[in-house]
């Protein structure tokens, strides 16, 4: 659930306030190698706002701006599958080209979603600066003007919006004194699933449905992650795999047999 450092700079420069919003919702259910499965275009109509001919349009325009690849239509019949492009992170050394975590509370608030570009880049800004070290972020008014390519009166109006935000959401504040804003870091939290969970969730809510199963309550859930977890298993391929041989066998989840089919993936791929 992370955005390579290279992969946001493209994305601030070349997308649209509503592409963004696309790339943060769809990314949050990425593998560790960048690929998405099972995006319902139903789900992303809600979740970003936008309406069936716009979700295609988006789609395409990501595509044709580098950021993704489509890999297939309808490979579960309604469903699409792209991956993120230069947005491996399957080991350390991946992670030290640098990244900004898609996985705070802010980017998945509605209040992000009707920003301005503006006011979603100087967010976007700000959490690649976040230290948590730190109780504020202090960036002066000429800088976002070079983030956003606004004049000066209109970066005063995101700040004002953006202060906003901070104080209704999260009680957190943004001092302004001169030249400099100071931005509290207590608004970028991040939300209580953790990365790894909120893909798994995912994955399990996508193959109950493709495979017409029954739903499974919170503590089977519970169980089926923890088993996906044991074993390491990063591919959503592989995942998927696992969960839709298990639920067509069974017909609703059923975290001992994916144990069993787990651990038989692992040998396969030969696994340490």
């Amino acid at each position: 659930m992370k955005i390579s450092l290279e992969n946001l700079n493209k994305i601030m420069e070349h997308c649209t306030k509503k592409e963004i919003d696309l790339i943060i919702y769809v990314g949050q259910f990425q593998d560790v190698n960048g690929v998405i499965k099972g995006i319902s275009y139903t789900d992303v109509m809600d979740n970003v706002c936008i309406s069936k001919s716009t979700f295609y349009k988006l789609l395409y325009s990501l595509e044709e701006k580098g950021i993704i690849s489509i890999c297939s239509l309808n490979e579960d019949h309604g469903y699409w599958s792209v991956k993120i492009l230069n947005n491996v992170f399957a080991c350390k050394k991946d992670c030290k080209k640098g990244y900004v975590k898609l996985n705070y509370k802010i980017l998945h608030t509605d209040a992000f979603k009707f920003m301005t570009k503006g006011e979603k880049l100087i967010i976007l800004n700000l959490l690649r600066l976040c230290d948590r070290k730190k109780n504020y972020i202090k960036v002066t008014y000429n800088k976002m003007m070079d983030w956003t390519g606004r004049s000066l009166r209109s970066v005063k109006k995101f700040v004002e919006t953006i202060t906003k935000v901070f104080q209704n959401i999260f009680k957190a504040i943004v001092i302004q004194e001169n030249n400099v804003c100071s931005f509290s870091v207590h608004a970028f939290e991040s939300r209580a699933k953790f990365e790894k969970d909120v893909l798994l969730n995912h994955l399990i809510n996508h193959a109950e449905k493709v495979t017409k199963s029954e739903k499974a309550n919170k503590t089977e859930i519970k169980d089926t992650i923890t088993v996906l977890k044991q074993y390491k298993l990063c591919s959503a391929d592989v995942i998927l795999d696992v969960l839709k041989q298990s639920l067509k066998h069974i017909g609703r989840l059923a975290p001992a047999n994916i144990n069993t089919l787990s651990q038989l993936k692992k040998n396969v791929l030969g696994w340490d």
